[in-house]
């Protein structure tokens, strides 16, 4: 292991995170490696330090250090291209990648920074000779995540006109995204035929089809095809409870479960993983959190579940120390919180996007 002196050899000690896994230590080293490259004032390992923090970051969620360090990465990359090869340029551009997809989670972006990464992204994409289809298909991403549906116009499927090359998603992630639009755009059925490649075990990756399936649990409900339904969300389950835990598709299954009456089921997995769930850092990610478990919590009060007896961390609002919980407050706690958070994704998109969403939920429950 490295001494961490202020003779630590930047270097070696770059090295060794790079051999860690994607955690809070590493995190946390990271951090570590940009401060001391910053008193060596070597800007090359600072870089470099700053891009094992930001790709750390989108492991655990911690979007504040992924965009700060993403953006002076940014400065750095803009100012000294000339000196990327394309090699070189394709891992900060893999980089570039993942701030995208995390854009509709940090609330702090306006939509005019937005707009100039997008450009800016498309631009470095150029300089290297890569091809468009990844800016298209993180513009449409963004823009439906966002509700910007109407400067989307018809660009929605335009990614897939451009080649596939080495900074394309795999292709069962691409189909998810697109299912994601299509789902949030009410195109319900062209939503599940774009889900068959992944469906039908034609294409598969570490989140997928879990993911998918979970986002066609609703969509395929208001088909009324509730039997094809109730299978993905079986199979779907025993997936996400095997894999990496996704609070967000976790919640799809909680509301989803209780919208239908099966309320143990839907219980049981709210007190298995409320940290999780109450836990998300990504604000666009917990506000669908929350509004699913809202929803939950409805049903519940309806069904004259009135107190549940959780183990939560103490630091969610609603924690109490006898771990007993009145439904009807933690349905108002989540309800004050989604307003909040309403609020501050509008301000950032300009729009009111999100207290419509919340508006229709909460008149429907």
């Amino acid at each position: 292991m490295v001494n961490y002196s202020d003779n630590c050899d930047i270097y070696e000690l770059h090295d060794e995170i790079c051999n860690m896994p994607f955690n809070q230590a590493r995190l946390e080293k990271a951090l570590k490696a940009v401060c001391i490259a910053e008193d060596l004032k070597n800007e090359d390992m600072i870089y470099h330090c700053k891009c094992l923090v930001g790709y750390t970051s989108i492991f655990t969620r911690d979007y504040e250090h992924l965009f700060d360090s993403f953006l002076w990465c940014l400065d750095f990359f803009n100012e000294y291209h000339e000196n990327f090869d394309r090699d070189d340029a394709s891992q900060f551009l893999w980089l570039y990648k993942y701030v995208l997809d995390s854009v509709h989670e940090y609330v702090h972006l306006d939509r005019h920074k937005i707009i100039t990464l997008l450009d800016v992204y498309s631009s470095q994409l150029k300089k290297f000779d890569f091809s468009q289809r990844t800016y298209w298909y993180y513009r449409s991403i963004i823009y439906v995540g966002l509700g910007w549906t109407k400067e989307l116009g018809g660009t929605l499927a335009k990614w897939k006109e451009y080649s596939r090359d080495e900074m394309s998603d795999c292709e069962a992630c691409e189909v998810s995204n697109m299912v994601s639009m299509l789902c949030r755009l009410n195109e319900f059925e062209k939503a599940v035929d774009e889900a068959s490649p992944v469906i039908v075990g034609k294409l598969s990756c570490e989140e997928e089809p879990q993911r998918i399936m979970s986002e066609l649990l609703f969509p395929l409900l208001e088909l009324n095809r509730v039997q094809e339904m109730h299978k993905y969300q079986k199979e779907c389950l025993l997936l996400l409870e095997s894999n990496r835990v996704l609070p967000l598709y976790l919640s799809y299954h909680i509301d989803v479960l209780s919208q239908l009456g099966d309320l143990e089921t839907a219980l049981k997995l709210l007190k298995e993983h409320i940290n999780e769930l109450t836990g998300e850092k990504g604000s666009w990610s917990k506000f669908h959190i929350y509004l699913h478990l809202y929803k939950c919590m409805d049903k519940l009060i309806e069904k004259e579940t009135l107190n549940i007896e959780m183990k939560i961390s103490d630091s969610v609002g609603f924690y109490q120390s006898n771990g007993v919980y009145e439904t009807e407050t933690i349905k108002s706690y989540l309800f004050q919180n989604l307003i909040e958070m309403a609020s501050k994704l509008d301000k950032r998109s300009e729009n009111n996007y999100f207290k419509t969403k919340l508006n229709h939920i909460a008149f429907e429950a």
